[in-house]
C-alpha cells in the first residue's frame, strides 16, 4: 500500500461524548461504542466534573480509564472548559491556569494525547464594539479595482486614522490576556508530550481564521482544534479555512450552515468529502471527531436525533476515507 493510501488509513474516526450529555457517562460511552467508534473525545461538563478531577486526579482518571477500556475506546482529545482565560480580571485568569495545572496529572493518567481549550469568551461589550470596516462608508470599495483606494472620494473611517505618537499605548485586550494564559499553560506542559490546542469558536476572542492565525503566531507551540461547523455558521468558506490546516492537530465536524451552528445532515453545507480530501493533502494524522450537541441555548441550536445524525456523518466520513484509500 502506498504512502498516499496510508495517510487516509491514519484518519481515525471519533465521537464526542457531548453529543450524549443528556445520558449518564457510562450510557454515553456505551452508545458511542455501539455506533461503531473505536475513538472518543471527552469534555468537562455533565460527564466530567473538573473540580473532582483536580482534587483526585489519579483516582478519577483510572476510574474513567476502566470504563473506556471495557468498551474498547481510546481517547483522542480532552476538552477542558476554562472560559476565563481571556478575562481582564487577573485573579480569575490565573485561577484558570492554576486549575489546568491541578488537572494535568488527571490528563496524563487518562492517557489523552491532547487537550483542547477555548481561547476565552468575548464579552458582549467588546463584541458590540466590533464594526466591520465597510459599514463605515456609504458604499463599499471594489476590492478588485487596484486604483480604488487612490480614486475613492469617500471620507476616511476610524480605522484609517494614524495613531498619535505621544498617545498612551492601548490597554491589553482579551486577546492579549488569552495569549498570556496560553503561554503560561504551555510552560506547564513543556516536559510532557501533551499536545495543546485551542478551538476558534463563535463568541471567543479568536472566532475567525484570521484571529486564529494571529493566536498561533503569538503563542509558538500552540496548535489548533478545528471545528468546521464554527466557521460554516459564520459563512466562512473553505478557501479561508485552508490556511489553518497546517496548524491543525484535531478536527471536529457536524453539519451546519450560515447562521446555524448545527443542522440536520441534509440541510448542512459542510462538504465532508472535501474535508477528508483536504486533511489528507495537508498530511493530517489525527482524528476526525463527530461532535453533535444536545444543548439548545447556543445560537438557536436545534435539538436533533443525535444518534441518527452522528451515524449519517460517520458513514459519509467512512465513505470518503474508503474512496481515497482505493485511489492508486
Amino acid at each position: 500500500m502506498d504512502s498516499q493510501a496510508n495517510r487516509h488509513k491514519d484518519l481515525k474516526l471519533a465521537c464526542h461524548t457531548w453529543g450524549f450529555s443528556d445520558l449518564p457517562l457510562d450510557e454515553a460511552i456505551q452508545t458511542i461504542a455501539r455506533l461503531g467508534f473505536n475513538y472518543v473525545d471527552l469534555g468537562s461538563g455533565p460527564h466530567l466534573d473538573i473540580d473532582d478531577a483536580a482534587r483526585n486526579p489519579v483516582a478519577e482518571a483510572r476510574g474513567l480509564r476502566v470504563l473506556l477500556d471495557y468498551f474498547h475506546l481510546e481517547v483522542t482529545d480532552l476538552y477542558l472548559l476554562l472560559p476565563a482565560l481571556a478575562s481582564a480580571d487577573e485573579g480569575r485568569r490565573l485561577y484558570e491556569v492554576r486549575q489546568f495545572e491541578r488537572l494535568l496529572p488527571f490528563v496524563l493518567e487518562l492517557g489523552a494525547p491532547g487537550v483542547t481549550l477555548s481561547p476565552g469568551i468575548e464579552t458582549p461589550e467588546i463584541k458590540n464594539a466590533r464594526i466591520p470596516r465597510l459599514e463605515l462608508y456609504t458604499r463599499p470599495i471594489d476590492l478588485e479595482d487596484e486604483d480604488a483606494e487612490e480614486e475613492s472620494d469617500l471620507e476616511p473611517g476610524i480605522f484609517d486614522t494614524e495613531p498619535d505618537e505621544d498617545s498612551e499605548p492601548p490597554p491589553p485586550s482579551p486577546f492579549d490576556y488569552a495569549v498570556d494564559s496560553f503561554q503560561r499553560i504551555l510552560t506547564l506542559i513543556e516536559d510532557t508530550d501533551l499536545r495543546m490546542s485551542f478551538e476558534p469558536h463563535i463568541d471567543s476572542v479568536a472566532p475567525t481564521p484570521e484571529k486564529a492565525l494571529q493566536m498561533l503566531e503569538a503563542v509558538p507551540g500552540l496548535s489548533l482544534t478545528l471545528d468546521w461547523a464554527q466557521f460554516a455558521a459564520q459563512g466562512v468558506i473553505t478557501r479561508e479555512i485552508e490556511p489553518l490546516l497546517q496548524h491543525t492537530a484535531h478536527v471536529q465536524v457536524r453539519q451546519a450552515s450560515r447562521g446555524r451552528l448545527q443542522t440536520p445532515y441534509h440541510e448542512g453545507v459542510v462538504d465532508l468529502r472535501q474535508v477528508v480530501y483536504l486533511l489528507n493533502e495537508y498530511g493530517y494524522r489525527g482524528a476526525i471527531s463527530v461532535e453533535y450537541m444536545t444543548r439548545s441555548d447556543m445560537h438557536e441550536t436545534p435539538v436533533l436525533d443525535v444518534i441518527r445524525e452522528t451515524a449519517l456523518v460517520r458513514d459519509a466520513l467512512r465513505d470518503a476515507r474508503d474512496e481515497f484509500l482505493s485511489v492508486p
